[in-house]
């Protein structure tokens, strides 16, 4: 049996750091334009034949309500690239395969 709370303090928050305001005069978006706390990609979405396959039921949820995802994930694609800039980008793509909301 997993012990979810042992796991829980393993977890690690993937919500972006405030931009500094050089940071903000140097990105492509428009004044007025909030980003995103998390990055894309950090969002699953289950509609009704998953939220089925999961046991999972939406009455009595709340928005903002927590819960916790245990997952299998298979690693699809990992790519590491140089901009023009010479700043290193790399990048590891997964599809998740198992998951458990619990």
């Amino acid at each position: 049996m997993i012990d979810i709370k042992a796991l829980a303090k393993g977890l690690v928050d993937m919500k972006r750091p405030k931009k500094t305001e050089k940071q903000m005069k140097d990105s492509c978006m428009p004044c007025g334009v909030s980003e995103e706390a998390y990055p894309w990609g950090m969002r699953l979405t289950f509609e009704k034949d998953e939220l089925k396959k999961l046991g999972i039921k939406t009455t009595g949820r709340k928005v903002g309500e927590k819960v916790t995802v245990v997952a299998e994930a298979e690693i699809v694609e990992i790519s590491a690239t140089q901009n023009m800039r010479g700043e290193d980008r790399n990048r590891m793509e997964l599809q998740l395969k198992k998951l458990k909301v619990i």
